[in-house]
């Protein structure tokens, strides 16, 4: 079926290649670790046109664009939302019109929650976000929910907890355990902000992918948390690394702690396992010896 990667030179998108070699990759930027995919615009999504869709067949679209993190957003939310909300409505409008069939889009379940008032914390938990991150992206999901609706264009939402893998970008802010590999190689201190209490699901990031595709093959509608099921301390995380790579010790700062951080999140993630037939299969431990194999590469 005719495939859309939007944001597909990013490190999610870049492994989604891996596996559908033959679908269009619409991204404005170059892959920085990644190969170059067979087929790319360099475009921006949001000025694709519904005619352009209609001569390359496209029937299906993973949505893995963004142009902000955590951070960004917080110091900008007003660009948040011009590169992402209002992109991705003009995207929706166009597939709607192309006949586009389904779209899979990237969530995040780390902030669209907001503070957790249970552990772990199911699909149908209220969400009450503490950034602009979060904020957009559980606006993307209401926009899909209403296209679904008004004009029948099926979707799926992964609430995603942490992937982390290979062609992560270990500078850019985002991806704890990448970044910690890429300091320990560089034999740098570690900046973790806060106490390094922070409580996430870390998951191998092919482990997403499978997830990607089988939402898409089955077009399931709904919204599905995605992760490993368990919980690790930014210090647990650390006490892995340090053991998996044998070291005596491993160099750390702490930081004041930002105040748009949850302090714990861990999806339950029964839902996809039920009805999408989803598990994750890499163990944190495969997937971090992976990772700093890579990461070694960069120095």
């Amino acid at each position: 079926m005719p495939t859309l990667i939007t944001g597909g030179n990013g490190f999610v998108g870049a492994h989604l290649q891996q596996v559908l070699p033959d679908a269009i990759v619409c991204d404005p930027y170059a892959p920085r670790f990644s190969p170059t995919p067979q087929h790319w615009i360099k475009q921006d999504y949001a000025t694709l046109d519904a005619a352009w869709l209609q001569a390359n067949q496209i029937r299906t679209v993973y949505h893995f664009a963004s142009t902000t993190i955590h951070s960004s957003s917080v110091a900008d939310p007003i660009a948040d939302l011009n590169q992402n909300l209002i992109a991705t409505v003009k995207l929706l409008e166009t597939c709607v019109q192309a006949d586009v069939q389904h779209i899979t889009f990237l969530s995040s379940a780390g902030t669209v929650y907001g503070i957790p008032q249970a552990a772990p914390v199911y699909e149908t938990h209220p969400t009450q976000p503490i950034s602009p991150y979060g904020i957009v992206k559980l606006a993307i999901e209401k926009y899909l929910h209403y296209y679904h609706q008004q004009y029948g264009l099926t979707y799926t939402v992964l609430r995603a907890a942490n992937p982390f893998g290979i062609w992560q970008n270990p500078q850019g802010g985002l991806g704890a355990i990448v970044t910690f590999l890429y300091k320990i190689a560089q034999s740098e201190p570690i900046s973790i902000w806060g106490d390094g209490s922070v409580v996430r699901d870390y998951f191998a990031v092919q482990d997403l992918i499978r997830a990607c595709t089988m939402a898409t093959e089955q077009q399931q509608v709904g919204v599905y948390n995605i992760g490993s099921g368990m919980g690790r301390s930014l210090n647990d995380v650390l006490r892995v690394i340090q053991h998996q790579l044998a070291l005596s010790t491993v160099d750390v700062t702490y930081l004041a702690g930002r105040g748009y951080d949850v302090p714990q999140l861990v999806p339950d993630i029964t839902k996809i396992q039920s009805e999408l037939g989803w598990l994750p299969q890499i163990s944190f431990e495969t997937a971090v010896q992976e990772t700093w194999n890579w990461v070694q590469t960069l120095t």
